[in-house]
């Protein structure tokens, strides 16, 4: 207010421990939104990085289906990948005169001395083990081995195009969401979850149209 010798500024300290107030439920509640942030983005960006792994690896998407598993730990996401090296019949496996033919990492080659049926050329009508591709660990028939790939899910979904397309979704969901989170449910004192679900909902649509391979739009 101005007065007879200048200028006066009263500020009402109740008004400042408000704020105060808002800020310091906001810290307490800050783990709560991370965590709810993280588990709205993490299966979007499983999901996307499930989308790139067939094109990858070659295997079809019900494989990477069964194989991948994601699960919220709190403020992380964590993606954990059933299975070893992934054995040569789930590469499109058929047998062919010089051996079997595959395509792991999308890329078809002949196996030589590599078979999945018995009997004799060109009759060779019933597999041997359930469609397993198989091949004999020395001259005699018997013993057999199954043929595997060198392919690993658990290293191919931290490389190439699906690392990409998971860190890419993420970089362009999570920290819109968060501010969401944080300027609607802690700050704005809002309903708390239904500030969340709607901060996510927003964010989702709006980048509902771009494609993984497209610029960040920030």
């Amino acid at each position: 207010m101005a007065g007879a010798g200048g200028i006066k500024i009263d500020i009402d300290a109740r008004q400042i421990g408000a704020v105060g107030d808002k800020f310091a439920r906001a810290k307490a509640r800050m783990p709560a939104a991370m965590a709810h942030a993280v588990a709205t983005v993490g299966p979007v960006a499983m999901g996307a990085m499930k989308r790139e792994l067939p094109a990858q690896t070659g295997l079809q998407r019900k494989t990477i289906d069964k194989a991948l598993k994601g699960a919220v730990r709190g403020p992380t996401y964590v993606i954990k990948s059933k299975g070893g090296n992934i054995r040569l019949k789930y590469f499109r496996a058929r047998e062919t005169a010089e051996g079997v033919s595959a395509a792991p990492w999308n890329a078809r080659k002949v196996f030589p001395q590599t078979f999945i049926m018995a009997g004799w050329w060109p009759n060779r009508t019933k597999p041997i083990a359930r469609g397993q591709v198989l091949r004999r660990k020395g001259k005699a028939k018997y013993p057999m081995e199954v043929v595997k790939s060198g392919l690993y899910i658990a290293e191919e979904m931290v490389t190439g195009p699906s690392a990409a397309a998971f860190y890419n979704t993420v970089a362009m969901l999570l920290p819109s969401i968060i501010e969401g989170v944080i300027t609607g449910a802690i700050i704005g004192g809002g309903a708390e979850k239904a500030a969340q679900d709607a901060a996510a909902a927003d964010v989702l649509k709006r980048y509902s149209h771009v494609s993984l391979n497209d610029p960040l739009p920030f």
